[in-house]
């Protein structure tokens, strides 16, 4: 059973729609910048409508994101919210918390970095940017496959596993290979800020190796240009 329409949520259609035995709960406040109380109450709702319906013979997989371990994260609201929500799951007898970094994939949510800054970038608008932070990215479908490969394995249980992806890229790394494949310019405005990503993408890269995955030379421009190249041709 999934729980979620998203992205994240499509992305195991293939696996997971129809097994009995696992809820996979991808229907998170889809706006990491919000403050509104309502959504994340909405969250929490669903999540424990889900978890209500389970039987004691299910085991609930919950996607929850890498930045919570970014220096200063857990100070925003959204952070805060998603800290509740895992605590919520850990209470479940079966259970499994995913971590994941951006994810690459169609999606008409505004709110995701990669479409903020495809967006920008497309129509020539100026934006802020981070010199100094970084990010984990990893194509919505390599993720499915990994994620599935864990669960049905039961390579980890009962515990929280953060996957960054096979790679860390700075924030002027993505935002110049999104120029790149777009084909115009980023008009940014660079800033400073401390920015401490402390994951190590050697975990994706080992789990990848278990089911033979390569992510192979130049990923980050390969995926990028797998949805954006034809999502914002002229």
């Amino acid at each position: 059973m999934i729980v979620g329409h998203g992205l994240i949520a499509r992305s195991f259609a293939s696996y997971l729609k129809d097994s009995a035995d696992i809820c996979l709960y991808a229907a998170g406040v889809s706006n990491s910048s919000t403050d509104v109380i309502v959504e994340f109450e909405r969250e929490r709702h669903t999540l424990l409508s889900a978890i209500a319906a389970l039987d004691s013979q299910q085991h609930i997989i919950y996607l929850s994101t890498c930045h919570l371990v970014e220096d200063g994260a857990a100070q925003t609201p959204y952070m805060r919210h998603k800290l509740a929500m895992e605590e919520i799951v850990q209470t479940c007898p079966s259970f499994l918390i995913v971590r994941l970094p951006l994810v690459v994939g169609y999606s008409n949510n505004p709110h995701t970095l990669l479409n903020y800054l495809a967006n920008h970038i497309r129509r020539s608008y100026r934006f802020t940017g981070w010199t100094t932070a970084r990010r984990g990215l990893i194509d919505a479908m390599d993720m499915a496959r990994i994620v599935n490969a864990i669960v049905q394995n039961r390579w980890a249980h009962n515990c929280i596993l953060s996957l960054a992806g096979p790679q860390i890229y700075t924030v002027p790394e993505i935002v110049s290979t999104m120029a790149e494949v777009i084909g115009r310019d980023a008009l940014v405005d660079w800033q400073p800020k401390v920015s401490d990503f402390k994951l190590n993408p050697q975990v994706t890269l080992d789990f990848a190796d278990r089911i033979g995955m390569k992510f192979g030379e130049n990923y980050l421009f390969n995926t990028l240009h797998k949805y954006y190249s034809t999502m914002y041709a002229e």
